[in-house]
């Protein structure tokens, strides 16, 4: 974690850059265990592919979304919300493709409000 104040968005999990990408000045750490999305639903963890998949992990989609490859192809899933970052293009369209290839349609695109009038 980058910042320590409620509400910050300034965190990382197995990352060593910000969402800006720039470097993540660490000002505490502590350990959290993490799995694909296909380990868990292969170890039977969840017992099938949910029907809703929100994605909110503010720079590191990419990875998130190859760790779910098989969640997204199964007949389960009927929509993702998911956050991308448009300032790193390559990968926000990789990301876009890889949930077009597994079936989904962008149904909207769109920023907060709040981002309108400036950075």
């Amino acid at each position: 974690m980058s910042a320590l104040g409620e509400g910050r968005a300034r965190s990382a999990f197995c990352a060593v850059f910000r969402l800006d990408r720039l470097p993540l000045v660490e000002q505490m750490s502590y350990r959290i265990p993490g799995m694909a999305k296909d380990s868990i639903l292969k170890s039977g963890q969840i017992p099938q592919s949910p029907s809703l998949i929100k994605i909110d992990v503010d720079g590191i989609e990419h990875p998130i979304l190859q760790g779910a490859h098989h969640v997204l192809r199964s007949p389960t899933p009927r929509s993702a919300l998911v956050e991308l970052n448009d300032q790193f293009r390559e990968l926000e369209s990789d990301d876009t493709g890889q949930l077009i290839d597994a079936g989904f349609e962008l149904w909207s695109k769109g920023h907060s409000e709040m981002f309108e009038s400036g950075r």
